[in-house]
């Protein structure tokens, strides 16, 4: 090896984005150089089995396509294409076809292990298609419910990929019911919400079984910040009146319980004063005792408890305000 490239092999080393790249090679990878700086590798690509009514624009070198064509999720038969529907039309975008489990083959798109798609579609089963848990009208309710979805076919544009981020540079609004028709000619007699679904999970958590928990529902309304702010705070002043009147029929008992401890009965003998019950007495300064030490303070302690729950959780300035300062729901 020369001075020159050795030089240059110790500089190529040393630079920070390029060993970071070789770290993120595989150990079965071939020369370091190869596919480096966008040069042509070797890689396993699948490739559409394409209906007639597709066309795909893609690259031969890159597992990467744009499908335009008719509604389908799967095989030739699957979605509205397959069952032979006109205004369906679709644009698939797609890259990873297959995933990691790519080979050389033709494949039909498969929502399920496919790296990454933003699906465009004129009418479509989109739930169905992309295995979604849909909420559903509750059974007992007598009305539809906001926020559940009718199973019936309409345009619809879904992005899937391990990680998905949208970002703005100014504000991100999602909308719903901007239109008085669906583009299937349909009437939006309801308003459809805005549902937020981790793990797929909607219906009910039913509790470990004879347990005597009782059944949770797993989707549920979102709280409207300023109404509970409202709300708590109401909560708050209602449990400040109670300790002042907690405070005065204790200051009231007070009163009572020292008269009941110097209380006498005139003597039938002669008239003269009988003494004070010693049982008496000694119970009712003890219970004086108790009242200021435990009770008394007790309310003050409470009060200050109050104090700080207002202004830690219901004030802005708190460290644990319930109020996100920035996001907003109707």
């Amino acid at each position: 090896m020369t001075e020159g490239s050795a030089a240059t092999k110790k500089s190529r080393i040393q630079d920070p984005a390029v060993e970071k790249l070789e770290n993120l090679l595989p150990p079965d990878r071939g020369p370091f150089t190869k596919g480096i700086g966008g040069k042509n590798i070797a890689e396993e690509i699948p490739t559409l089995a394409q209906n007639e009514r597709e066309h795909v624009i893609g690259n031969p070198s890159v597992n990467s396509s744009i499908v335009l064509g008719a509604d389908r999720s799967g095989n030739i038969f699957t979605g509205f294409s397959g069952l032979g529907h006109t205004q369906c039309s679709m644009i698939d975008i797609v890259v990873g076809r297959m995933g990691v489990m790519a080979k050389k083959t033709k494949v039909d798109p498969n929502f399920t292990t496919d790296a990454a798609r933003i699906y465009i579609s004129q009418k479509t089963m989109v739930d169905e298609n992309f295995n979604l848990a849909t909420p559903v009208d509750d059974p007992k309710e007598s009305k539809h419910r906001p926020g559940t979805y009718e199973l019936s076919p309409k345009s619809a544009i879904a992005l899937k990929a391990d990680e998905i981020r949208l970002i703005s540079r100014e504000g991100i609004r999602l909308v719903t019911g901007v239109d008085a028709k669906n583009s299937q000619g349909g009437t939006n007699a309801s308003i459809q919400g805005i549902d937020l679904i981790a793990g797929n999970q909607v219906g009910w958590d039913m509790g470990k079984f004879g347990s005597g928990e009782m059944p949770v529902q797993f989707e549920q309304p979102i709280v409207k910040g300023d109404n509970l702010l409202e709300a708590l705070t109401n909560l708050v002043k209602q449990v400040d009146n109670l300790n002042g009147i907690v405070s005065h029929i204790m200051a009231t008992q007070t009163n009572f319980n020292e008269a009941i401890t110097h209380h006498y009965h005139f003597s039938p003998f002669f008239g003269n004063p009988a003494l004070p019950s010693e049982a008496c007495a000694a119970t009712g300064i003890k219970c004086m005792i108790d009242t200021l030490q435990d009770s008394a303070r007790s309310l003050v302690l409470n009060k200050a408890n109050m104090v700080n729950f207002k202004a830690n959780y219901l004030l802005p300035s708190g460290r644990k305000f319930i109020n996100s300062r920035w996001n907003r729901v109707n």
